[in-house]
């Protein structure tokens, strides 16, 4: 990464020799108000940069890109932004996408512990559907950091 793109403050694993700088409960706080659709994560609007045009990770039902957070301070940050795939086929599938996602981020905004990746809020403005942003960690998910380190 040696280039513009590590900024100060980005929440990354690395190895365990690296000095990055994790994210304090307390910046957690500063990212933004309550989203204005009624989700419960806190409202990132016109604070996202998607920096990939091809997602670097899939899940079943979603695509993850890496981005950029404007903090409230003008330090900018890596995360990982969660897109919802769905066909545009007018079966309502994009009705039911929402209240799935709206109950997602209800359950992902309360749940606080070490070993749960934080959620930092909702940004409106990337996708038909809202997306989800939480930090974005070099090695992804804890099975795919071990499986890199085994010889």
């Amino acid at each position: 990464m040696g280039n513009d793109d590590s900024e100060p403050g980005s929440p990354e694993i690395t190895s365990p020799k690296a000095k990055e700088k994790k994210l304090s409960s307390g910046e957690e706080a500063t990212f933004g108000e309550t989203s204005p659709v009624g989700f419960h994560g806190r409202d990132l609007n016109g604070r996202i940069k998607q920096d990939d045009q091809y997602p670097f990770a899939a899940g079943g039902n979603s695509n993850i890109y890496r981005g950029k957070l404007t903090r409230s301070d003008g330090r900018k940050i890596r995360v990982a932004i969660k897109m919802i795939r769905m066909s545009d086929d007018g079966s309502g599938q994009q009705e039911e996408m929402l209240r799935r996602l709206k109950r997602e981020v209800d359950v992902w905004s309360r749940l606080k512990h070490k070993n749960i990746l934080t959620f930092i809020g909702v940004c409106e403005d990337l996708a038909p559907l809202p997306v989800l942003i939480s930090p974005y960690y070099k090695f992804g998910h804890v099975g795919k950091y071990f499986s890199k380190q085994s010889p």
